[in-house]
């Protein structure tokens, strides 16, 4: 795949795209910097890049998770993006808004590598590719779970559509091996009983 970038540790975690068109991997911070991450109580920051196996041409996308290819679409790729790190002296507030029903949401940023403009989804839970390609579904996972839900988006319009919205948890996201059947588990914390 060649060398990483200077600054940065080494590549691991490759994934093929459907097509054979693409390589994605991600690309780990080096010794020195993760200790200093350890060190400051910080992120420890991953990169991802994605590489045209004709050409070698590459991109690399800062602080990515992890990514996935599209199904059999395989030009478009799904990046989720790490958290922003807690401003100095705040990790004790972290926690208790984690605590307090903060947001479990991240950022997903859907990118065809073939072309066209990249789009961004807020406060995602959980998302998924159907086998084709043809449709993204991923779930809401907002702060007091206000406007939880599950959206479902056609990559090929750009139509999005919002299947089921409800003050619960959404959570196991997953497309039937055959059809175009989505199942999902919402659950609600019942305060009256405890």
């Amino acid at each position: 795949i060649g060398e990483p970038p200077s600054g940065f540790g080494g590549a691991g975690g490759v994934a093929i795209s459907g097509n054979g068109r693409w390589a994605a991997y991600t690309i780990y911070p080096n010794a020195e910097d993760a200790k200093k991450a350890r060190k400051d109580r910080r992120t420890l920051p991953t990169k991802v890049g994605v590489i045209e196996l004709a050409t070698g041409t590459k991109r690399e996308f800062e602080r990515v998770r992890s990514v996935r290819f599209a199904g059999d679409r395989s030009d478009v790729i799904a990046l989720l993006h790490m958290p922003p790190d807690a401003p100095p002296g705040a990790a004790g507030a972290a926690g208790a808004g984690a605590a307090a029903g903060a947001s479990n949401g991240s950022l997903v940023t859907i990118v065809d590598l073939a072309g066209g403009t990249p789009f961004t989804l807020a406060g995602v839970g959980e998302f998924t590719f159907d086998a084709a390609g043809q449709f993204l579904a991923w779930t809401i996972d907002q702060r007091d779970q206000m406007g939880n839900g599950v959206q479902l988006r056609e990559m090929a319009t750009g139509v999005v559509r919002a299947l089921d919205a409800e003050k619960a948890k959404y959570s196991r996201l997953t497309w039937a091996d055959t059809g175009d059947a989505l199942a999902v588990l919402r659950t609600r914390a019942d305060s009256a009983t405890k």
